[in-house]
């Protein structure tokens, strides 16, 4: 949880001026406070990319993560000592769920190569990071094919697919989203045209007669 201090420290701006128009500083206070809120009702601090019950939430996470970014590279950045400190504080997490991913499939890639499978162990005690991650997966997969929110994008199935994520008798995914096989969709589009034809030989017929 979030400590009060993180949320409230920082600021000498509780003075009247501040009953103007907000600014850059207490805009960022007010979406701190809201991370915050935001935490104590779904406990965690990663708020979705699309969040329509606050996009710019979501928006303001990313920028944070972005201008620490911009600062690391000695580029012009706002994230300040004092806001980084204080983001910190609350446990927030700079690195992107891009980022994550990438790096963590690159450690499941080292590790199917030397044991030949992707099952890691959840007791896994030489990584246990990465055995969580791939129970993660598995259930962000599932929430997925259930039609719940999930993580886990049509981009994430084919990487976990042509990895060989899921062993022989699991599912892989390959029953959601898939677009339907050339054949199929060839037929049809065969079945329509005959349709049209068919009709256009009874309007023929008829006007004939």
């Amino acid at each position: 949880a979030a400590s009060a201090a993180a949320v409230g420290g920082g600021g000498s701006g509780s003075s009247a001026a501040n009953t103007s128009r907000p600014t850059q500083q207490t805009k960022w206070e007010v979406r701190l406070r809201e991370l915050v809120e935001y935490e104590r009702r779904t406990g965690s601090l990663a708020v979705p990319h699309k969040f329509p019950d606050n996009q710019p939430l979501a928006n303001w996470v990313e920028k944070q993560k972005n201008e620490l970014r911009l600062k690391s590279e000695g580029k012009p950045s706002q994230m300040t000592y004092e806001r980084k400190a204080r983001l910190k504080a609350i446990g927030f997490t700079f690195t992107s769920r891009a980022t994550v991913w990438s790096e963590r499939m690159e450690v499941l890639r080292a590790y199917k190569a030397q044991h030949g499978h992707c099952r890691v162990p959840y007791t896994y005690a030489k990584d246990p990071k990465l055995a969580k991650w791939v129970s993660k997966q598995r259930g962000e997969m599932k929430a997925r094919r259930e039609g719940r929110k999930s993580q886990m994008t049509a981009e994430r199935v084919v990487e976990l697919r042509e990895l060989e994520f899921w062993g022989p008798g699991e599912d892989d995914g390959s029953t959601v989203d898939d677009p339907p096989a050339p054949a199929a969709a060839e037929s049809e589009v065969a079945a329509a045209e005959g349709a049209a034809l068919a009709v256009g030989d009874d309007a023929r017929g008829s006007v004939e007669v």
